[in-house]
């Protein structure tokens, strides 16, 4: 009997797309709402159009891919390597909407961002790498249509999307927007978040719910968005591609199935005989299934022994080496099918404990290439991810989304106000009637 799990726990495997780890397993798929209409927001945006031809060496590109895989391993450490569970994560969606924010952030706070998010290259390159990657991502369904009909009938698709939200009629800085529309393709769609921060929260979430095919509903629940917010920076991902091979229906049967507490069950297990990619590493096997059009797959890693060893000494050195070291091979497949709906989960003790500190603390985080502090000094609030993944013998669906929100500390609603005695401070006991002080005082080491 399938229960629905939270988004991070410890996964069986690794998806991998565009070099990028994504863990997963086993849950309930749940009935699609009826289509909403499209949200609307005014849009600000910069004069600048998207370079569609992006100057990425393939060195950029290289160490692009070997930071984002160690990032990816080390918040997998901190996040999904927990408990007993199942996982499954976007490490790709997480790694761009923070790099939205990397764009306005300064000084401190963008050295933490980029020791924390293990990035190789100088600021202005990264964008230009990451520009590269989401370009190249998008080319690949022409390759898998260049494939013929998938056998589902469901077009392969590969898509991520990114776009912010922001407070209406604050000046977010040009070169900012710069940096959102020629490396992100993304404009500033403009939001009442003083006035009416549960709607613009509501519409938030459908904007990503039609992203990822309604595959990723409420990524921002009730209360992640209040009168301070002044703007979420989002990031949508949806993968659907069918086998290169797929798995005959009829030879999948019930096969057990240890669990990570010793505990065996039937589950469902595809079987079949492929050519493909296969190696083996220390302490594990690898399998690669590749989708249509041969540009994206599917990478397995099967530890040999004790898994949670195993996992622990997993990091992104070893995912690329598993990755390079593929070889053809004739293999003997079983997998069981599984799929998996998370909840939304908060990242932020995640990063913080990668050293991503001042970035959410307001009183340091410095992100003036967003704003100018003189208008309001902004500190990110809170970093949200949820996904979904399925896996048949067709192929697999996935989707996922990332948000960031940043809110402002010092241009407050009227109706809201901020007092926090976090400094040594004067007291007076007072007669309001005839405005007397009767008592004064100080305290400077509570």
């Amino acid at each position: 009997m399938s229960r629905r799990l939270p988004s991070f726990a410890c996964p069986a495997l690794f998806t991998l797309a565009a070099g990028l780890a994504v863990g997963a397993l086993a849950c309930t798929a749940e009935s699609q709402p009826p289509e909403a209409p499209t949200p609307t927001f005014d849009v600000a945006r910069s004069s600048l159009a998207r370079d569609t031809s992006p100057n990425a060496t393939p060195a950029e590109l290289g160490a692009l891919a070997e930071g984002n895989a160690t990032f990816a391993m080390k918040l997998y450490g901190l996040t999904a390597a927990k408990g007993d569970d199942n996982a499954f994560f976007s490490p790709l969606s997480i790694s761009t909407a923070l790099a939205m924010a990397y764009a306005g952030a300064r000084g401190d706070t963008a050295a933490e961002m980029e020791k924390a998010l293990e990035h190789r290259l100088p600021a202005a390159r990264y964008h230009v790498a990451m520009n590269a990657l989401d370009l190249q991502i998008a080319a690949r369904g022409r390759a898998a249509k260049a494939a013929g009909a998938p056998p589902s009938g469901k077009p392969f698709a590969l898509r991520s999307v990114n776009t912010t939200f922001g407070q209406r009629g604050v000046p977010f800085e040009s070169p900012f927007l710069d940096t959102l529309a020629t490396s992100y393709g993304a404009g500033v769609q403009l939001a009442d978040f003083k006035n009416k921060p549960n709607e613009e929260r509501l519409k938030i979430n459908e904007w990503v719910a039609q992203q990822t095919e309604r595959r990723i509903e409420d990524l921002l629940a009730e209360g992640t968005i209040d009168p301070i917010t002044r703007l979420v920076l989002v990031n949508a991902i949806y993968f659907n591609a069918d086998w290169a091979t797929p798995f005959e229906k009829e030879a999948t049967a019930p096969a057990p199935f240890t669990k990570l507490d010793g505990a065996r069950a039937e589950v469902p297990t595809m079987r079949g005989q492929l050519s493909t990619g296969y190696g083996e590493i220390d302490g594990a096997q690898v399998l690669e299934l590749p989708y249509m059009g041969g540009q994206v797959s599917m990478v397995v890693v099967l530890p040999k022994g004790d898994f949670r060893a195993f996992e622990s000494s997993f990091d992104g050195k070893g995912l690329l080496s598993a990755m390079a070291g593929l070889k053809p091979h004739t293999v003997q497949i079983s997998l069981p099918k599984f799929e998996l709906k998370g909840q939304s989960v908060s990242l932020r003790k995640s990063l913080l404990a990668l050293g991503m500190t001042r970035a959410f603390d307001e009183r340091s985080a410095d992100f003036s290439g967003m704003l100018s502090p003189a208008v309001d000094k902004l500190w990110i609030s809170d970093v949200l991810h949820k996904a979904f993944v399925r896996v048949d013998e067709k192929g697999t669906e996935a989707a996922a989304a990332t948000a960031v929100v940043l809110a402002g500390t010092t241009s407050l609603p009227t109706d809201v106000k901020t007092f926090r005695a976090d400094r040594p401070f004067l007291f007076f006991v007072r007669d309001i009637p005839t405005n007397t002080a009767i008592f004064a005082g100080r305290m400077v080491a509570p």
